[in-house]
């Protein structure tokens, strides 16, 4: 996008020319950061002006008070999988922890004490709207 592609003919990339408009950048990033961690640490030490940081580590930021927010203009969401190994011995177990966690009620605690967006749906009927709106997955943020 910064080398003027438009958004519908990104893919296939053309990885020669992501690196080479990465090249023009480089020596304008201050920082380039390798854990969760560090971008917390650079946002609330206020020594970046833009960053790309896990959406929970932000958040976490915003609610103690820093002046930070989120832009989620163009964003994409990123999956995780559960996944239960063929022939596991304790295959039962798993799919019965696979169903408790991904019940509605269950992702809906989880993210008031950490605002990851849930993957069920259902979640936000459960959600304070303050809650909610902090949420990768909310449903408007998704369209």
């Amino acid at each position: 996008l910064a080398d003027g592609v438009s958004p519908d003919k990104l893919y296939p990339m053309d990885i020669d020319r992501v690196f080479a408009s990465l090249d023009k950048i480089k020596p304008h990033i201050r920082k380039w950061w390798s854990s969760g961690s560090e971008i917390q640490q650079m946002l609330h030490d206020k020594v970046v002006d833009i960053a790309q940081s896990y959406d929970g580590r932000a958040l976490l930021l915003i609610d103690q008070g820093a002046p930070t927010e989120i832009n989620r203009n163009q964003a994409k969401l990123q999956w995780d999988y559960w996944v239960i190994p063929k022939g596991s011995p304790n295959a039962k177990a798993a799919q019965k922890f696979i169903e408790f966690a991904t019940r509605a009620e269950r992702q809906a605690a989880f993210c008031q004490l950490f605002p990851e967006g849930p993957s069920n749906g259902n979640a936000f009927k459960l959600l304070p709207e303050k809650v909610a709106r902090k949420l990768p997955t909310h449903p408007d943020y998704i369209k």
